[in-house]
């Protein structure tokens, strides 16, 4: 069982994608509210044009979640992905005070199209960096709740709190320049792994590919998610087509209860027993139709603003984990963990839709029976996922076990501990101030050892030693991108850690393992090994 302690270490070692995730939950509230209140300046909250504008801004938030992930792997050197990402960056930030300043219409239309693509962007970016750091670690459920009880603290804080329209707007321009500025940084790190993983020869994860069973996964948890984000969008869309007041814009005490229900969820999708992780989508699915049956009903407009908070903090964290958990064996490995945002966004963009017809045209009775449709939908998709394990992190994976995903560069040291890993860290632990004291030593001592013909190894045939190196001594692909790492670089062991996306003790478990595996009985002893390894013995 996993301690309060180990969960507040991993939220420690995660901190800067805990928070980038949570400025951007903050920025895409504080966007949609700026947008809804500038619509009502320039065409009146009741405009027939109203739902039209907000689907278009609805499908460029998607359009930006995705672009993210194309890009990368569209460009094959990290200077194109640099540019790309300091334009989406800028424009993230100047598009909102394009909304805030504008004088026409078109302009205001055209600055929150460009804001809701570029923060949808920047949300790709924090869902990526938030898998990487906690995709194989028992505390990602918990960190994506706090992640975003602390996005709506700060809109509720900024609401009830900041006092004027101004200072509010004012107060999201910081947080969206301070999330932009975190992820550069993140990206930047990013870069750094991807290219010692390059060094060492460990192929891309645009290269790897999903086995039957998990593609088969993934499609049963994009129909679960699709089916409960559409149920949510038929009860926002039967509240407004009915005139409920407070849907656009949940007062303190929704946000309040919607705080508590993420939380709670993740507590939920954190539990260890798999029939306690399925509570936190039962839930959400319940509480969406028990809204729907009230509205339908005629019941007092709180039941069903009370079921649309809590259940949308239990249907977020729930496609947030899975998705983010289910990128560490799929396929182009950096469009899942933003894959559930995209599918949400788009079944509850159609489900609102679909609802404001249905009550328009039909009766809300006519609403609540689509509801109950896509309860059963999600139910059997949900059943037969808990068969084959509700998510990929819910079956153990071997540390040794990383070539079909991108789990090699989202350890966080909760689920890298192995036996032989903890049992090699009490082996060698007399080591472990010299590998933090001495890391320009192991490098100079490696470079005074190494054979003379060293020098004149091409990047190729490093490489290919690092890789035939790794093999021999039965290193996993993790522990040779980190031996890469090692042999290039003369930085302290934190700053090797944080490139690797790695904590620091992390690190130490895995060059005591290797060291053990090589008979080495420190850093500088297993980078000497590497260089006096004769691979022709």
């Amino acid at each position: 069982m996993r301690t309060v302690g180990e969960l507040v270490g991993q939220m420690r070692d995660g901190a800067r994608e805990v928070l980038s995730l949570a400025f951007f939950y903050f920025a895409a509230i504080a966007a949609e509210r700026l947008f809804v209140s500038r619509v009502a300046i320039f065409v009146g909250a009741d405009a027939p044009a109203v739902l039209p504008l907000t689907a278009a801004i609805v499908l460029a938030a998607i359009v930006g979640f995705l672009l993210r992930p194309y890009l990368v792997y569209r460009f094959a050197d990290d200077h194109g992905r640099r540019v790309t990402s300091d334009v989406m960056g800028t424009l993230a930030v100047a598009a909102p005070v394009v909304v805030i300043m504008a004088r026409q219409f078109a302009a205001m239309l055209a600055g929150s199209l460009v804001a809701a693509c570029a923060l949808g962007y920047a949300g790709s970016a924090a869902h990526a960096g938030m898998a990487r750091k906690f995709g194989r670690s028992s505390g990602l459920p918990h960190a994506i709740s706090v992640a975003y009880a602390v996005g709506v603290t700060m809109q509720l804080v900024n609401n009830v709190v900041v006092p004027g329209e101004v200072p509010s707007q004012f107060l999201f321009m910081v947080v969206d320049i301070a999330m932009i500025a975190m992820l550069h940084e993140q990206g930047d790190r990013w870069a750094a792994t991807r290219r010692a993983r390059a060094a060492a020869g460990i192929e891309p994860d645009a290269d790897r590919h999903a086995s039957t069973a998990e593609r088969s996964l993934a499609g049963r948890l994009v129909l679960a998610t699709a089916c409960l984000a559409g149920m949510y969008g038929l009860l926002d869309g039967l509240l407004v087509a009915s005139g409920t007041p407070g849907v656009l814009d949940l007062d303190a005490g929704a946000r309040l209860l919607l705080i508590v229900a993420t939380l709670v969820a993740g507590l939920l999708c954190g539990a260890s027993m798999r029939i306690v992780r399925l509570l936190g989508p039962v839930l959400a699915g319940l509480l969406a139709l028990v809204g729907l049956l009230a509205v339908a009903g005629g019941a007092m407009a709180w039941l069903p603003i009370t079921a649309l908070s809590a259940g949308s903090g239990f249907l977020v964290v729930f496609y947030t984990t899975v998705f983010m958990e289910l990128s560490l064996r799929m396929h182009m490995a950096e469009l899942w963990p933003v894959a559930g945002c995209a599918v949400a966004y788009g079944a509850g963009l159609a489900g609102a839709l679909v609802g404001m017809a249905l009550t328009r045209t039909c009766g809300p009775a006519a609403v609540a029976a689509a509801g109950t449709m896509l309860l059963a939908g999600a139910a059997v998709a949900l059943r037969s996922c808990a068969g084959m394990g509700i998510s990929p992190a819910s079956q153990p994976i071997d540390a040794e076990d990383t070539d079909h995903g991108v789990a090699s560069d989202m350890d966080t040291g909760a689920t890298a501990g192995t036996d032989a890993a903890m049992n090699a860290r009490k082996d060698s632990s007399a080591d472990f101030e010299t590998l933090e004291t001495a890391p320009s030593v192991a490098s100079s001592s490696a470079a005074a050892e190494q054979p003379e013909s060293s020098e004149s190894l091409s990047k190729p045939l490093f490489s290919d030693r690092v890789a035939r190196f790794s093999e021999t001594n039965g290193f996993t692909p993790r522990e040779c991108e980190i031996l890469a790492e090692l042999l290039v670089s003369d930085d302290s062991m934190q700053e090797i850690a944080g490139r690797l996306y790695l904590s620091r003790s992390t690190l130490y478990r895995h060059i005591a393992t290797m060291s053990r595996k090589t008979g080495a009985s420190s850093r500088a002893g297993l980078i000497k090994s590497f260089w006096l390894w004769d691979e022709r013995r």
